[in-house]
């Protein structure tokens, strides 16, 4: 499979990425693409810079709030939902996460071609397509992969010197 063009929406994803994020964030593309045309699959950037706006409502999903009249950018105000297949899609409430000063970007292996198109749903475990491209594109350019988190989120790269405490100083 031949390297992909980038679509417009994607670029813009890039390039919303922080100043000293997005030529890593770039050149991680780049290196993901080359990977995914000897992998039967393809990239597709989902997320660059999120707003705190964008981010509660990631949160949110899998979460109810405790009841009227609290604050909704207080993680203490939300619970988790009762219906198990309601799933959590972060655990970073907004302000806790690196998508949020744009030193993060998304980036999901994708594969087959139009109403068949889907993210590849290997393991999670070395050795699986994440592992080979993701990880090791974001490990050769010495940055932080989400698959390597307590919980695995392969699609996730981060500025290697992101932590919460730059965000608040």
């Amino acid at each position: 499979m031949p390297s992909v063009q980038i679509h417009p929406k994607e670029r813009e994803r890039l390039d919303s990425c922080s100043e000293r994020f997005r030529p890593l964030a770039w050149r991680l593309y780049r290196e993901i693409n080359a990977m995914c045309a000897t992998e039967n699959c393809a990239p597709l950037v989902v997320y660059g810079f999120r707003s705190a706006s964008e981010q509660l409502a990631i949160w949110a999903h899998g979460r109810e709030l405790i009841g009227p009249g609290v604050d909704i950018m207080h993680s203490s105000s939300w619970r988790l939902t009762a219906d198990p297949s309601d799933k959590i899609l972060t655990r970073a409430f907004p302000g806790q996460s690196a998508h949020n000063s744009g030193d993060a970007v998304d980036i999901a292996l994708v594969e087959g071609v139009g109403t068949t198109r889907h993210w590849i749903i290997d393991p999670g475990v070395p050795g699986d397509r994440w592992h080979r491209i993701v990880g090791a594109a974001a490990k050769r350019l010495g940055l932080k992969w989400g698959g390597e988190f307590s919980f695995f989120d392969g699609a996730h790269v981060q500025h290697p010197e992101w932590t919460l405490s730059l965000r608040n100083g």
